[in-house]
């Protein structure tokens, strides 16, 4: 979708931070065309619950919200490689399926903000242990990081 729109700009998927503008800004306006142009209320009201996104890579391409209008979407991890001519960039090495806002129950919203000192440092178990999937030459594996 984000070539539909973009053309010739060649905005690589792995550049996370397009993506997440573009998903954002694409909400956005189908939110505002909805609400016929109207803000507030009007525009909390007609924002999208499940958006397809730009980059349709698992989920079905979609984000939904939870009930503090907070996105759950799939995430990624990137590894800074070296390039063939020796410079340093981003590579897509593994993949979360469908994470919230509260990280799983792990973060509530009564939490003190967080710092260096908040929340205390323990060792737990997150929910998407044994869960994450490796990435290979872009494609999502059925192999898990142990």
């Amino acid at each position: 979708m984000v070539n539909k729109w973009l053309g010739a700009a060649k905005l690589s998927p792995a550049d996370l931070f397009v993506a997440n503008y573009f998903n954002a800004t694409w909400a956005l306006v189908q939110g505002l065309a909805k609400s016929g142009g109207q803000l507030g209320a009007k525009l909390d009201a007609s924002m999208p619950r499940k958006l397809k996104e730009g980059y349709a890579v698992s989920n079905g391409g979609y984000a939904t919200l939870d009930s503090r209008n907070q996105a759950i979407q799939d995430q990624y991890q990137l590894q800074l490689v070296k390039n063939a001519d020796g410079t340093f960039g981003p590579q897509v090495v593994a993949y979360v399926p469908g994470v919230d806002q509260s990280f799983g129950g792990l973060v509530k919203p009564t939490d003190k903000p967080y710092g260096r000192t908040v929340p205390v440092c323990k060792k737990t178990v997150t929910p998407w242990q044994g869960k994450i999937k490796l990435i290979k030459n872009g494609v999502i594996t059925s192999a898990v990081v142990k």
